[in-house]
């Protein structure tokens, strides 16, 4: 069975994988939905607000996960979300705000859907029990870093010259009168 299996005889429609969504609401009457192994790990999950990443389809199942809880549900009915980039384990740096909120190094641990706003909301890890979460445009993803700092050059970048027959002369000159005691350049 396909993830999209129609019995009208049209070809599926696969979702691009990997995609993101949440489970507002129950898909499914009863856990039929949901693989055997997993019915017990996913109690307290769905429905909620947590948004799960959903990376592979096979053997009749979606493979999902939220971090480290990786769990399988047959096709069902959920919010889909657009990525914005983020995914639990990535470190980020926060980005200041007029000294309204700290700077600070940390890496996700939730990512949670906000009804109201409509937007994904981002727990950090050193701020798990706080009621602080951030928006993506409020994080920037280190990863993404080229630079920490901008490049410092020590020393100025050469001058090139085009050589020509005269140039050469030149810098000869100036090497042989470099060479020559100051007495002897006195006299020229």
């Amino acid at each position: 069975m396909q993830p999209n299996d129609d019995p009208s005889g049209l070809p599926p429609i696969a979702p691009t994988l990997p995609d993101y969504g949440t489970f507002p609401r129950t898909p499914a009457n009863g856990d039929d939905w949901i693989h055997p192994d997993d019915r017990e790990l996913i109690r307290g999950l769905i429905p909620g607000e947590r948004v799960f990443r959903r990376d592979r389809f096979a053997d009749g199942y979606f493979h999902f996960c939220y971090g480290e809880v990786k769990f399988r549900l047959r096709p069902c009915l959920w919010l889909p979300l657009v990525g914005e980039g983020l995914d639990i384990g990535d470190r980020v740096e926060t980005i200041g705000l007029a000294m309204k909120r700290e700077l600070f190094v940390s890496h996700i641990v939730g990512m949670i859907y906000s009804a109201e706003e409509g937007r994904i909301r981002y727990q950090l890890a050193r701020t798990p029990t706080s009621e602080l979460d951030y928006l993506a445009e409020d994080l920037r993803l280190l990863t993404d870093k080229t630079e920490l700092r901008p490049r410092v050059e020590f020393e100025p970048p050469p001058r090139w010259t085009a050589i020509t027959p005269e140039t050469l002369a030149a810098a000869a000159e100036e090497l042989r009168l470099a060479d020559q005691e100051p007495d002897d350049r006195s006299d020229q």
